[in-house]
């Protein structure tokens, strides 16, 4: 098992550094939570290229990120938001796309909020990592369920989405998880080599290890962005009150 996990996550940064090495403009940024994703991301990104964290004041991923980007010796520029702000951006999502599910909101007005502040014409994220290498935590619950769904979705509804936010905005995105051909991978999205007992990502975990990416990053307990930026409990309290127990 370990030696086929080797062999894709290979493959994997194989497709990443081919697909960065293809990029031109220099007008890009990376949006950085700190976590595994967007670290992987940013590591491999030109050395020129900024990077961006947004968060209510005191909120996790403005540490995590800062942490990151100090130890990948990467320049990383603040985004600090009001509870006014969230719920602003929150409301032009909607405007966007008002059938925007309201747990999908938060992570959606997260992207608004750099789109909207970052200096950059382009910005690549870590979008679709969560699907291919299984790591939501309802992939770790249900033993059962495979990512097809979750990877449909994302195709069908969510990048759709994410594209006219950004179009609002006047800025393009990257997505080099979903646009390096990593999905063509064979056994990229066998269940067994991402998800072991408690542990997922354990393909994108090698992938971070290969690069040299600290263990302080590659191996944390994350929350997702809309949490660890402290935007969903601000959508929960003042537009979602009934969210509030939710946990997704």
């Amino acid at each position: 098992m370990t030696v086929k996990i080797d062999k894709l996550a290979d493959q994997v940064l194989e497709k990443l550094r081919t697909f960065f090495s293809s990029i031109s403009d220099d007008s890009i940024a990376v949006a950085l939570s700190g976590g595994l994703d967007s670290s992987v991301i940013l590591s491999l990104s030109p050395e020129n290229c900024s990077s961006y964290v947004t968060g209510i004041a005191g909120s996790k991923d403005l540490d995590n990120a800062k942490m990151a980007a100090q130890l990948l010796n990467r320049n990383c520029k603040e985004i600090i938001v009001s509870r006014e702000d969230i719920i602003s951006y929150a409301g032009t999502v909607m405007e966007i796309d008002p059938s925007t599910d309201k747990r999908d909101l938060g992570f959606e007005t997260v992207l608004a909020a750099v789109l909207d502040n970052m200096d950059e014409k382009t910005l690549i994220t870590g979008q679709g990592a969560d699907e291919i290498f299984y790591g939501y935590s309802k992939f770790l619950a249900d033993p059962g369920i495979s990512n097809a769904d979750a990877i449909e979705k994302l195709h069908t509804v969510t990048l759709p989405r994410e594209n006219l936010i950004a179009e609002h905005f006047g800025k393009k995105l990257i997505c080099p998880y979903l646009e390096s051909g990593i999905m063509e991978i064979s056994g990229i999205s066998q269940r067994e080599y991402n998800i072991s007992g408690t542990e997922n990502k354990l393909i994108l975990r090698q992938v971070a290890a290969l690069l040299g990416i600290p263990s302080e990053i590659s191996q944390r307990k994350k929350k997702a962005a809309q949490y660890g930026s402290g935007f969903m409990k601000v959508l929960k309290k003042d537009l979602f009150p009934e969210l509030r127990k939710d946990r997704k």
